[in-house]
């Protein structure tokens, strides 16, 4: 089976979006975490931080492979 590989714009424009869409993930881990402060839900706010911690280490990958990809080192 022949491997397929997208244009550098294409890998681009995919990592773009995907780091739009953690961001946003961030963004909402965030006030899911300040909601559970206010309603004192320790089991909430547990959640909410642990999707966070995950979130922001997804943004930190992908804004590494964009800033890869617009240098011509190329991704993964």
């Amino acid at each position: 089976m022949e491997k397929y590989e997208p244009s550098e714009e294409i890998i681009r424009q995919m990592l773009s979006d995907k780091l739009k869409i953690w961001k946003n993930t961030v963004y909402d881990a965030g006030i899911d975490a300040k909601v559970a402060q206010v309603t004192e839900d320790d089991r909430m706010l547990q959640g909410a931080q642990k999707r966070l911690k995950g979130a922001l280490k997804a943004v930190a990958f992908l804004e590494e492979e964009l800033n890869k990809s617009q240098s011509g080192e190329g991704g993964e």
